[in-house]
């Protein structure tokens, strides 16, 4: 495999996951609303920012540039990110389905469930809700919100550099991201357009452009020190139209086929008065979508398909004549005054309350220089005491994994950040969804091969990237033993299975 062809194929493995949800499976389930742990997480990573970046800039107070960076470095990582993590496991934040076991059954049942094992645009499993201001949405807009809402940060400076103007600068962001939507983000991935998710990639762009410029920035340099002037509060982005049972997706043939016999079965929810409340609240509290005012074109000249097609109302039947009005009922209490400083204690301490823990590692991979070889290994590592790793953690640490192959064998020893779980397992990271690591190999051949004859010793290096359980490696080797090699050195390259 030449070095193009193995990008190509990481190219083509990153681009073939996304992030989707089903906020209709909460329909009639109770759930609290987890804004005050959700923005005493945010301001205990802003306060973090703050320090980290402070220390890191001894000559003087750092750029607003550097704040951001460090800041979203805490919160962002490729297509799974740690806030995210942290709000599916953390016991402070309430959430549908509230345990491993729900939401191991969820992923079958819920509207998005119905795939086969080849559809890889559903590998990645779907986003558990929760509730903001009593507007419910998938954890999934968390990730949206720091990873597309960065791109649009950055593609918005650009724009202004180039010497558009703000409206001009905001117009080309949202464009990037329907282009994401309509690629690599969604319909091309797993046949899925989010309007939802343009919403909060908008809200992550307002949020990145606010924390510490504009006229009323979240941080400012007072003193030559950066100090919070205001704390941060989901509810000034969270909309309405990041409830997807709301604001519906739009889908390709092929996926609506698949998604639309599971909607039917929420048809009957859809006149409870739980289900009409919530509507007619959204609906009273609605305000312009800046992305839908970019979307309805496209819509209008036939390049996306109408989303009123995918709504119940066009696809259950009508509802009987005669049938009473159901009442709207009460609007949804806010959560009452919160001790800001209380929970972003408390959300620390769970943090820091950590366990030791050793997850198995298993692979099955062809290498350029072992041929067709197995993998078995440990990953070393820590996690917060109450996370439950069935589902999806965020775990790094030292791994030792041994590699026998076909044509020899290999020890490695290195560092891994791994984002996976061990489903119905205990200790074996059965499903990396994700995963980064850098290893120092020590390799010894047992048969005739691209290297030479057996007896020979090579050292070296790798790296792994592993995405959606599909693993590539990419090293470097020199011979620190045995007879004379066919190569004295050689780059390695492998593509498989695991970790």
């Amino acid at each position: 495999m030449t070095g193009a062809a193995f990008l190509l194929a990481t190219a083509a493995a990153v681009s073939a996951v996304a992030l989707e949800t089903d906020q209709y499976y909460t329909w009639g389930r109770p759930l609290a609303d987890a804004t005050p742990a959700l923005n005493a997480k945010m301001n205990l990573e802003i306060s973090r920012a703050l320090e980290a970046a402070k220390v890191s800039h001894r000559g003087g107070p750092p750029t607003c540039q550097a704040i951001e960076r460090e800041l979203r470095s805490r919160v962002h990582f490729g297509i799974l990110q740690p806030i995210e993590i942290w709000a599916t496991h953390s016991q402070l934040v309430p959430r549908l389905p509230a345990t491993p076991e729900e939401e191991l059954l969820f992923r079958r049942t819920d509207m998005n469930g119905n795939h086969g094992p080849f559809d890889t645009g559903r590998w990645i499993p779907d986003s558990p809700t929760i509730e903001v201001g009593g507007i419910r949405f998938g954890t999934d807009k968390l990730s949206h919100f720091f990873s597309s809402g960065w791109r649009y940060h950055q593609r918005y400076h650009a724009a202004k550099e180039r010497g558009l103007s703000d409206q001009q600068a905001r117009d080309e962001a949202v464009h990037w991201g329907i282009l994401e939507e309509r690629t690599t983000n969604g319909l091309l991935t797993d046949g899925v357009f989010s309007r939802a998710d343009l919403e909060a990639n908008f809200g992550g762009m307002l949020f990145f452009e606010s924390l510490c410029e504009g006229p009323d920035p979240m941080v400012a340099l007072e003193a030559n020190e950066w100090k919070v002037r205001r704390p941060f509060d989901w509810r000034e982005y969270v909309t309405p139209v990041w409830d997807e049972a709301y604001h519906v997706s739009i889908y390709s043939a092929s996926r609506w086929r698949k998604v639309r016999p599971r909607l039917l079965e929420y048809c009957g929810r859809r006149n409870d008065p739980e289900v009409v409340a919530r509507r007619e609240r959204y609906r009273a509290s609605e305000r312009p979508s800046t992305a839908d005012e970019a979307v309805a074109p496209l819509v209008r000249d036939g390049t996306l398909p109408d989303p009123s097609r995918f709504t119940l109302d066009q696809n259950c039947p009508a509802v009987a004549p005669g049938e009473p009005p159901v009442p709207a009922g009460p609007p949804a209490s806010p959560p009452g005054p919160a001790d800001e400083g209380a929970l972003m204690r408390e959300v620390a301490f769970h943090e820091a309350d950590r366990v030791r823990r050793v997850y198995s590692l298993a692979s099955l991979r062809y290498s350029s220089l072992q041929g067709l070889a197995g993998s078995v290994g440990w990953l070393f590592t820590s996690v917060e005491s109450d996370f439950d790793c069935r589902t999806t953690c965020d775990l790094r640490g030292a791994t030792v994994q041994l590699q026998p192959g076909v044509d020899g064998g290999q020890l490695s020893v290195g560092y891994a950040r791994i984002f996976g779980e061990t489903g119905r397992h205990r200790r074996f990271l059965a499903t990396p969804y994700l995963g980064l690591g850098i290893r120092g190999v020590l390799l010894r051949t047992w048969r005739e091969g691209y290297l030479g004859p057996p007896g020979l010793t090579f050292l070296g290096t790798e790296g792994q990237f592993t995405i959606t359980r599909v693993a590539f490696t990419l090293g470097a080797m020199w011979q620190v033993g045995g007879a004379d090699a066919r190569h004295r050195w050689a780059l390695s390259w492998g593509i498989g299975w695991g970790f």
